[in-house]
């Protein structure tokens, strides 16, 4: 008997110490190579000056008010902790560069070329293409697009973040004193979601947790933790079910007054587009969120689809296309741009930009 527990304590002892083993080599490898690790947040560094990615526009305004009414060629780049996608510089950055109007585009002649097709884009950190190169951008891939179906040399000018604006209500001016004397022969506006209510979130993702286990020492703890946190948070959301979320969206139609701002800012270029005889198309953005998980935004693409209808202008409505290929299996994340920036990724972006190609051609075709 006696040899018979001697030799199950070794054996619990042998399987403990294993156990312990496989937990420290779990623990070391998830330090060293989990990708879901806590990253640092994105970063903007112009020379030696670094600051948050939040302050993209105050970096653009800066810039511009700096040097002069024609803007800056400012200069700098957008930094990520370990990004996975081919975009990025062994420092995991991009660089952005603005030309003398401070928009993210080579320089514009002050005179458009003889037969030259010009697109405008206007738009905000979407259109600008925050997180990817200057030329994964909407508005390039767009020009590209342009260049193989009508040769020739059109140009598609970025007009992201034009004259320091992200709303349509900031576009306006900018396009009123200088977007028109670009002599545009079309007019696309990438309506965010965000273009409502500032408060629109640009994902709907699971809230922090509050209280780790063990103070958050070990990764892989906090890797369970968080595992079993996300799926109770789901569960949560399926149980009040998607009349919830749609009813919370609702609620930025109607709060402060800013829906009715894009509206009438919506309306004016409409106007002042129609009176030149230049085609306007508003390009409506999903958030890339819960495309396949009774997609929480739908009642605010269905207010600005409806208003463009109104007001009879042409509208593409984006939020369809992700949303069927997240039903096919994309994932949210594989359209991001890292797991902290929920901006479009580059395939993201192409795809716009052959969505609005679809769209944008009956319109050049019906121009005087």
């Amino acid at each position: 008997m006696g040899t018979a527990v001697r030799r199950l304590a070794r054996a619990l002892g042998i399987a403990l110490a294993a156990l312990i083993a496989a937990l420290i080599v779990g623990e070391s490898a998830l330090r060293v190579f989990d990708p879901e690790t806590s990253y640092s947040p994105p970063t903007i560094r112009i020379g030696s000056e670094v600051r948050p990615l939040g302050d993209i526009v105050q970096v653009l305004t800066e810039a511009q008010g700096a040097l002069g009414p024609r803007g800056a060629n400012l200069e700098c780049r957008v930094c990520y902790d370990r990004p996975r996608r081919d975009d990025f510089d062994a420092q995991g950055c991009v660089p952005v560069r603005t030309n003398s109007l401070g928009l993210r585009d080579a320089e514009i002649l002050p005179e458009k070329p003889a037969g030259e097709l010009r697109v405008l884009a206007l738009g905000d950190s979407f259109t600008f293409g925050l997180g990817v190169p200057g030329d994964a951008a909407w508005p390039e891939v767009l020009e590209r697009l342009l260049a193989g179906e009508r040769g020739g040399t059109p140009r598609v000018v970025n007009g992201g973040f034009a004259g320091g604006g992200f709303r349509p209500s900031g576009y306006l001016p900018w396009l009123e004193s200088t977007g028109l004397t670009l002599e545009p022969d079309a007019i696309v506006l990438g309506f965010c979601l965000n273009d409502i209510h500032p408060r629109v979130p640009m994902a709907i993702l699971s809230p922090p947790v509050v209280r780790p286990w063990l103070g958050g020492v070990s990764t892989l703890l906090n890797r369970v933790q968080r595992a079993l946190h996300v799926r109770t948070h789901e569960r949560e959301l399926a149980r009040l079910g998607p009349e919830v979320a749609r009813r919370a969206m609702q609620r930025f139609l109607v709060e402060d007054g800013e829906w009715a701002k894009t509206q009438a800012a919506l309306s004016e270029m409409e106007r002042l587009l129609g009176e030149r005889g230049i085609p306007f198309l508003v390009a409506v953005f999903p958030m890339f969120s819960r495309l396949a998980r009774d997609y929480p935004y739908a009642t605010l693409h269905e207010a600005v689809t409806s208003y463009c209808a109104q007001e009879q202008i042409p509208c593409l409505d984006l939020g369809p296309t992700f949303v069927a290929l997240a039903e096919r299996g994309v994932e949210d994340a594989d359209f991001w741009v890292h797991p902290t920036d929920q901006h479009p990724a580059s395939p993201a972006h192409g795809r716009i930009a052959a969505e609005i190609l679809q769209a944008l051609k009956p319109l050049l075709a019906q121009r005087p």
